[in-house]
C-alpha cells in the first residue's frame, strides 16, 4: 500500500513516503520542515515510517487527510494495540515467544504487538505533521490528536511557579514496566555454588 523511500537528489528531504506510487506531498512538505529545522535524517526516516503508517489508516477508512477527525485517530491506536508488529516475530519456537519470559536471562520478552512507546511516539508524530500545516491554514480546524489539558495551561504559567505533575494526554499509552522480577536459573542454587558463595564471605 505504501512504503519510505530514499529521495532523489538534490531532493531536500532525504525520505519521502510513496503511496501507489505517488510521493505524498502533505508529508514531504511536513518532512522538509524537519529538515530546516536540523533535524537527523534518522529522525526524518522514524516520522516517515509514522505517517507512513497513519496513512494506511486514512486509505482503509477512505478519508483524506484534511478530514480527519479524533475518532479517525482512536481507530489507529486500536488498530496498534492489537496488530502483531513484524519485528516481534519468532521464527522458531525454541526462542523464547512473545510476552513470555526469557529463561536465561530472565527478562520479560517484548509482547507480540506495538510497544506502549511505539504508539506514543506515533501519537506525537502525527499531532505534530498537523500542528505543522494549520499554522499555514491547512488541514483541519482542529488537531485530530488531542493534546493533554494540562500542557495547555503549562503555557499560562510563570517560570518560577513549581511545575505541576502533568496527567497523560488523551489516548497516550502507559509504559510497560522495566522492573519485572529476574528468573535465575537452578544452576545458582547447587552445592558447588552455595559453597563456593559461603566461603567468599567467610
Amino acid at each position: 500500500m505504501g512504503s519510505v523511500q530514499r529521495a532523489a537528489p538534490p531532493a531536500v528531504v532525504p525520505y519521502v513516503v510513496v503511496v501507489d506510487g505517488v510521493e505524498v506531498e502533505p508529508v514531504s512538505v511536513y518532512l522538509s520542515g524537519l529538515v530546516i529545522s536540523d533535524v537527523s535524517a534518522l529522525t526524518v526516516r522514524s516520522y516517515a515510517h509514522d505517517l507512513l503508517r497513519w496513512w494506511k489508516v486514512l486509505t482503509v477508512l477512505g478519508l483524506r487527510w484534511d478530514r480527519a477527525t479524533r475518532e479517525d485517530v482512536e481507530v489507529m491506536v486500536g488498530w496498534l494495540r492489537s496488530a502483531v508488529n513484524p519485528q516481534h516475530r519468532r521464527s522458531s519456537l525454541s526462542v523464547s515467544q512473545p510476552g513470555s519470559v526469557n529463561l536465561k536471562t530472565g527478562k520479560p520478552v517484548l509482547p507480540a504487538g506495538y510497544a506502549p512507546s511505539t504508539i506514543n511516539h506515533a501519537l506525537t508524530v502525527v499531532y505534530s505533521f498537523y500542528e505543522f500545516h494549520r499554522m499555514f491554514g491547512r488541514g483541519p480546524l482542529v488537531n485530530p490528536v488531542p493534546a493533554a489539558p494540562d500542557r495547555r495551561r503549562m503555557q499560562q504559567l510563570s517560570p518560577i511557579d513549581p511545575s505541576p505533575r502533568l496527567r497523560r494526554a488523551p489516548m497516550r499509552q502507559p509504559q510497560w514496566s522495566s522492573t519485572a522480577g529476574r528468573k535465575v536459573s537452578s544452576g545458582h542454587f547447587s552445592p558447588a555454588a552455595i559453597t563456593a558463595t559461603t566461603v567468599s564471605f567467610v
